[in-house]
């Protein structure tokens, strides 16, 4: 969204919203705003200099949803979002106020990552009101996180099916609380209810997820079928013996009984049997093979090889010794040497970091790492200095390059001497000097 940006003001930071000329200050809301402490939102600070205008929201310490949302997401985190932004939803009707008026970008939606709290921007202005589809926004939220393989994987799925569970009139918005509301909140799907999806996610919040209750909607795992990579291996052997494999120890490779077609032989459109392709074309090789008779049940292996073995003619001198480059049209079985800008280009670059007050070595290992003081919440943890926020910054990989991002620090991140803007991506360059508060880092990249 355009009109927002970010500004340090006495050791704090400020995201600003200044309103364009035509846009309308909505008076009512900035009232209920400044006079109350609304729970879910964000303060308010309304400044007026002469024709200028500034809404501020002091997101000191805090990191933006997007962030926050950046590598594995647990199901307690995603809960935890869920909920918020619900319930903030929720909250505002008790003040009158309508929740098209709050910003749903993630970019602009806070976490304390110490207690998880979130905080959502409420904006003041007389603007036209959209239809706001929740039932999509809280699918696609869910759907755009990456969700952590450590837990039961059964809970995204369950999130879902509540959200595609159609509310009965008992659980829609009370017509109460739309009567003491300005205006109606405008929701394109009217039978989604945010009451009821608040109610399954404050149930599911302190579930053990091994064992879901009842009262919680869930949705069957579908028992899944491991395909050992090991048949590749028994198809590629110079030595596989013709009827080698039963039927039975087909269906141990996992290639019988499938309704894929595999195990059976693959029929063309105009009913010819065909070759096939990908593991069903190898099965049919496979059938191929086994029909051979030439070889008998009881042939010894050593006379067995014996046949398979190549005659000297057959058999091509290579030059293993030799080096390619790529590009070059001969074709030859030498190992091929990548040109330096391939290599750039496919290579995967190693970062590390040297922390100068202890000389300890940090290497970066996954492609966002987080710094801070928050030991719950950071990849690298930097205790005792009260200098560091609580997450401070995050080095992101991005197209083999790395990048440093300041999550609205206290006492902000330097790079090569100079402060970086809040909430903006600087890029990183072998040897770049590091400082967090006054932690000073050097960064390294191979």
């Amino acid at each position: 969204m355009t009109g927002f940006y970010y500004e340090n003001k006495n050791s704090g930071n400020f995201l600003i919203y200044s309103p364009q000329r035509e846009e309308e200050l909505d008076a009512f809301t900035l009232g209920m705003l400044s006079n109350n402490n609304i729970p879910g939102l964000l303060p308010i600070r309304f400044v007026q200099m002469n024709n200028e205008r500034q809404f501020m929201y002091n997101v000191t310490a805090r990191v933006s949803l997007k962030q926050y949302m950046s590598g594995n997401v647990t199901k307690s985190r995603c809960i935890d979002i869920l909920r918020g932004i619900t319930g903030t939803a929720l909250s505002i009707s008790e003040y009158m106020l309508d929740y098209s008026s709050l910003i749903f970008d993630v970019d602009y939606i806070f976490v304390d990552v110490s207690t998880n709290e979130l905080l959502m921007v409420c904006l003041p202005i007389n603007m036209e009101r959209h239809d706001l589809d929740m039932e999509t926004y809280f699918r696609q939220l869910t759907s755009s996180m990456i969700f952590s393989e450590e837990e039961n994987m059964e809970y995204p799925a369950r999130i879902l099916n509540i959200l595609n569970r159609k509310g009965s009139a008992t659980d829609k918005i009370s017509n109460e609380k739309r009567r003491w509301s300005r205006q109606n909140t405008v929701v394109s799907n009217q039978s989604f209810s945010l009451e009821y999806f608040l109610n399954q996610l404050e149930a599911m919040r302190d579930e053990d997820i091994t064992s879901p209750v009842g009262r919680v909607e869930r949705v069957e795992p579908v028992e899944r079928v491991d395909r050992p990579k090991r048949f590749s291996y028994i198809i590629d052997s110079p030595v596989a013996k013709p009827g080698l494999f039963s039927d039975s120890e087909l269906f141990d490779f996992g290639l019988a009984g499938s309704d894929t077609g595999i195990g059976s032989e693959a029929e063309c459109e105009d009913g010819s049997v065909g070759q096939g392709r990908g593991v069903v074309g190898l099965f049919r090789r496979i059938r191929e093979r086994l029909s051979h008779k030439e070889q008998s049940e009881t042939e010894d292996t050593e006379d067995f090889l014996q046949k398979l073995q190549l005659a000297p003619q057959q058999v091509e001198e290579v030059g293993f010794g030799e080096t390619t480059f790529l590009g070059e049209e001969e074709e030859t079985m030498g190992t091929m040497l990548l040109t330096d800008e391939e290599f750039q280009g496919q290579s995967s670059a190693v970062a590390y970091l040297l922390r100068h007050k202890t000389d300890e070595t940090v290497d970066i290992l996954s492609d966002t790492f987080k710094i801070g003081k928050e030991s719950r919440y950071v990849d690298y943890c930097i205790e005792n200095n009260p200098t560091v926020s609580r997450s401070h910054a995050d080095i992101i990989k991005k197209d083999n390059n790395f990048y440093i991002i300041d999550n609205n620090s206290t006492n902000h991140t330097y790079l090569d001497g100079e402060v970086i803007p809040n909430c903006k991506q600087m890029i990183l360059k072998n040897g770049s000097e590091i400082v967090l508060g006054n932690e000073a880092f050097t960064f390294y990249c191979r």
